[in-house]
């Protein structure tokens, strides 16, 4: 029997007003009143927040702390290198310690500078000048040299230490490789001290690209002087990622918004791909996607619907943080995959790779494993052909190419034939050999081909000879051939005085206007 409806009258001045309660119209019904949401609190996944309770990097968090404790006395702390693919928890980490520090102690002021925005010597400087100072310097007049000064007087006069990660550091080299931006702001950093005697300083760099070492990036002296202790963040377990999204849907969504079984789907999709943000970003919009749909609960169907939209992303920010010759791997796995009919064989694909990249097979394997712990690919055994692998890829081909292209500062070489299956089959004609080269144009060898052996080449003598080099054409002069040595080309021994010239000397601060970072 259904249960009558309430009348319920107000009295507001000389009106009356009428409302009716009805059963049916109760708020237990499955569709959301105009005043209702699924989500409680969106900024618990947004990518910066720093969760009360830390999980499951309990064991990485302590060590970070020991490093970084004896600033909250006043001490210098440690220098400290956090290496992990993205995804693993590295900002949030920091951020957590760097809150329990500034808690601890008015002795500490903690700057994280995300060098995914910051890319420049004098933009890292200008975010730190901010948090010390508490107010921006003028990017037209003021120089590098004298924003740390600035820097180096005011933490000397707080009597305080300062504590700086640099967020994805390897992004300093790799942004502009005529200019060290990472060893130019260390130098700075760690040289603190010799602007203001006293002045106490820490930093901590976090690296996604597994195969960045500061080693060979930076000079002598500015290594030796950072000297980092290394943590390494070891991708989450599925576990361990439902732990941590079963906490943030608890915190983020209304009671009963969720159930414990989809929260478990969306631990899955990201213990695949390796990233806990993916399943970070799966929640919040799959709370939204339940909200314009007017639900009050987030079912399968909107996990399954967001996934593809949170995977490009995850695959634009995975192939950034890539090594180059990795992504370029990867990109030749998604091209060779998009193109050839069948199972595509790690022979095969060794031989069309090595038409850009010149590396031996041990390399290339190695390469191809690494992608493999990334979840990027799976490899299975193949007797088809020798010790060949068979390559399947995970994800979708023209998703991986788009992300890698779009990560690409100097584009995509053009692929000198009609397909790749037909550079692996071996159908271009012999005479040709210059086509799989990326370095040398189409007619290179037309007249009189060089025959390459290994470590020489035979000599030849013609009457005006064409000494090609990467990014000259047959056209140029005679009368002044390039001399090639072994490694080095005369362009490049007259460019390096100058590449030099922009880092900073050993025992020396560098200056440099801003306009100049």
């Amino acid at each position: 029997m259904k249960e009558p409806s309430i009348f319920t009258f107000t009295a507001h001045g000389d009106l009356l007003y009428c409302s009716v309660s009805d059963h049916s119209l109760e708020m237990n019904s499955r569709f959301l009143m105009n005043n209702q949401t699924v989500i409680q609190d969106a900024n618990v996944f947004e990518i910066d927040y720093v969760p009360e309770t830390f999980q499951c990097r309990d064991e990485d968090s302590d060590k970070l702390w020991k490093k970084l404790w004896p600033a909250g006395r006043g001490s210098s702390p440690e220098n400290v290198l956090i290496r992990g693919i993205s995804g693993t928890g590295k900002t949030t980490v920091v951020n957590h310690i760097f809150k329990e520090l500034d808690d601890a102690s008015n002795q500490v002021i903690a700057v994280n500078v995300n060098c995914q925005t910051e890319r420049t010597t004098f933009s890292v400087i200008a975010r730190i000048f901010q948090a010390v100072l508490k107010y921006k310097p003028s990017f037209s007049g003021t120089s590098t040299y004298q924003a740390v000064d600035a820097i180096a007087q005011q933490l000397y006069e707080m009597k305080k230490v300062l504590v700086v990660c640099l967020d994805d550091a390897n992004i300093l080299y790799h942004h502009q490789h005529q200019h060290n931006h990472l060893n130019e702001t260390l130098s700075y950093l760690l040289r603190l001290n010799e602007f203001c005697r006293g002045v106490r300083v820490g930093v901590v760099l976090t690296v996604s690209d597994m195969d960045f070492h500061l080693a060979g990036r930076l000079d002598t002296s500015v290594l030796s002087s950072l000297h980092p202790k290394e943590i390494l963040f070891r991708p989450y377990g599925e576990e361990a990622m439902f732990q941590i999204l079963h906490e943030r849907a608890r915190l983020g969504f209304y009671p009963g918004a969720i159930e414990p079984d989809v929260i478990r789907q969306v631990a899955r999709i990201s213990y695949e791909t390796s990233n806990l943000r993916i399943g970070i970003d799966l929640l919040k919009q799959s709370g939204f996607e339940a909200e314009r749909d007017g639900r009050r609960t987030i079912e399968s169907g909107d996990i399954h619907g967001n996934y593809r939209e949170s995977r490009v992303h995850f695959l634009n920010s995975l192939a950034k943080d890539l090594a180059y010759k990795d992504r370029r791997l990867f990109w030749w796995v998604a091209k060779m995959k998009n193109e050839v009919k069948g199972m595509l064989l790690s022979g095969m694909l060794y031989d069309a790779f090595c038409t850009e990249v010149k590396e031996g097979y041990t390399s290339f394997y190695n390469r191809m494993k690494r992608l493999e712990r990334l979840r990027l690919l799976n490899m299975f055994p193949c007797h088809i052909k020798g010790n060949s692998s068979e390559i399947v890829l995970r994800f979708d081909p023209m998703d991986v190419i788009a992300a890698c292209e779009s990560n690409e500062e100097d584009g995509v070489p053009e692929v000198k034939a009609e397909s790749v299956a037909e550079e692996v089959a071996g159908i271009l004609p012999e005479a040709e050999p210059a086509v799989l080269e990326k370095s040398k144009p189409e007619d290179a060898t037309a007249t009189k081909p060089v025959v390459h052996q290994k470590g020489k080449s035979k000599k030849v003598t013609v009457e005006k000879p064409a000494v090609l080099e990467k990014g000259k054409s047959e056209d140029a002069p005679a009368t002044k051939p390039a001399v090639h040595q072994k490694g080095k080309s005369r362009d490049t021994a007259a460019k390096k005085p100058v590449a030099k010239a922009a880092s900073p000397q050993p025992g020396s601060v560098p200056v440099s206007a801003a306009s100049g970072d």
